[in-house]
């Protein structure tokens, strides 16, 4: 099944599942499409070591607005 708009590729991985959805929420707020990928998203969410990490995936076409965001911190 292919997707209109694009794939998804993966962006960077966030030890820290709170950091993940701060900038999760960054990427939304300037109109990138996010999926999170993580172990920490099940029923038992699990926030030690590398079964911590969240994967951050955007669209291949918003990369680098996606890159751009994510090095614009304040």
């Amino acid at each position: 099944m292919s997707d209109k708009k694009g794939p998804f590729v993966p962006l960077l991985t966030i030890g820290d599942p709170n950091e993940a959805q701060i900038t999760a929420a960054r990427l939304r707020a300037a109109g990138i499409d996010v999926r999170m990928h993580g172990e920490n998203f099940g029923p038992y969410p699990i926030s030690l070591g590398e079964l911590a990490d969240t994967e951050i995936w955007v669209r291949a076409d918003q990369v680098d607005k996606a890159a751009a965001v994510i090095t614009n911190t304040e």
